[in-house]
């Protein structure tokens, strides 16, 4: 396969892709410790270089494209990754499969032909409409995607193939004759190259620290199971909330719904957080019911250094498969014209400055 570019510290553009609360590492360095929201808002030059950044089918279906991206002969699109071509899957559980699915579409005047999707894991495997392709990324024959149609990849993440655990990227390359992008083998017209990247973060159960769903642990008579309906993600409970982006500067208030999926009843015990407040109603959930989590983020210099927000809450509840979950909030405070940007990061692009 193609070689990647090695991801260097000074890829990374400063200061707008910092936190604070957290403050990541290079990189080149420990990359496993990040949260892998911090690591899937990275820009990634392998899969941005334009020789290889897929079109994003929203785009397209927002008539936002550029023409010359869909133009004459195939051209492949691909629906459900961000503008970084990145599917964010959270924190997953390394003794499990997870399976996440993205549309790819053929937007371009001629039929599309998939030759090959291949990772460099053996833990992701893709199948097209059910149709698997084989452990080194082959389909039993050349997939085509007409004119104007569309297929669903689904994406097997299998935990237990994980050669480590911990926040990760695996990127994924597609093969295809869509000469916008750059040609792997010049011999083969089925051999140009697009790129997605799925950012991930690899845990045990006792440090998984999100609901886990029924899928993924089957529940058991008697016992309570927290879930988190609006965050839940490819069917499992989402653990980031997207709070906004430039709010006005004051306390933001927003809510979150919890409900119990088990058969016994869900007692929420209490939160923890810093620069962040919690109150639930009510703290105890029977079986089929829901409660609200009031969060509350209040504007903190040492937080926030500048305009973003980045608050952690840890609930504590009696769900006895994750008694501890951990809430991610993220945002934006709104910046004033002419107002310096300069606080948020006074370090090195290592992100090795002090607070």
């Amino acid at each position: 396969t193609p070689d990647f570019r090695p991801w260097s510290a000074t890829a990374i553009p400063p200061p707008a892709e910092r936190f604070s609360a957290v403050r990541p590492p290079s990189p080149i360095t420990d990359l496993a410790s990040w949260p892998h929201e911090a690591l899937a808002i990275l820009p990634d030059p392998n899969v941005l270089d334009p020789s290889f950044a897929p079109l994003r089918l929203e785009e397209v279906d927002a008539g936002i494209a550029a023409e010359s991206s869909i133009g004459d002969g195939a051209r492949i699109a691909i629906g459900g990754l961000d503008p970084l071509a990145t599917r964010d899957l959270g924190r997953v559980l390394v003794t499990r499969t997870l399976a996440t699915e993205l549309v790819v579409a053929n937007v371009g005047s001629a039929d599309l032909v998939i030759s090959r999707v291949y990772a460099g894991t053996r833990a992701i495997r893709a199948s097209f409409d059910g149709e698997i392709l084989d452990a080194a990324g082959y389909p039993p024959r050349p997939l085509v995607v007409p004119v104007g149609a569309r297929m669903t990849m689904t994406l097997q993440l299998d935990g237990r193939r994980l050669i480590e655990h911990g926040t990760q990227a695996e990127h994924l390359q597609i093969f295809s004759n869509d000469q916008r992008h750059e040609i792997f083998d010049p011999a083969d017209e089925f051999s140009h190259e697009t790129r997605i990247r799925l950012v991930f973060d690899g845990r045990e159960l006792d440090t998984l620290r999100r609901p886990v769903s029924p899928e993924e642990l089957p529940l058991r008579d008697g016992e309570p199971r927290l879930w988190l309906p609006e965050l839940a993600l490819d069917g499992r409970g989402g653990d980031v909330v997207d709070v906004g982006e430039s709010l006005p500067l004051g306390d933001i208030t927003t809510r979150v719904e919890i409900r119990n999926i088990g058969s016994g009843t869900l007692v929420i015990e209490g939160f923890a957080g810093v620069g962040v407040s919690a109150v639930v109603e009510p703290d105890a959930v029977e079986t089929g019911q829901s409660a609200i989590v009031e969060v509350t983020i209040t504007p903190d210099e040492n937080l926030d250094r500048g305009r973003w927000i980045r608050r952690q809450l840890t609930l504590r509840s009696n769900d006895p498969f994750a008694p501890l979950i951990e809430l991610s909030f993220i945002g934006s405070w709104s910046i004033a014209d002419g107002a310096s940007d300069d606080g948020q990061d006074s370090g090195n692009s290592n992100g090795t400055g002090s607070p």
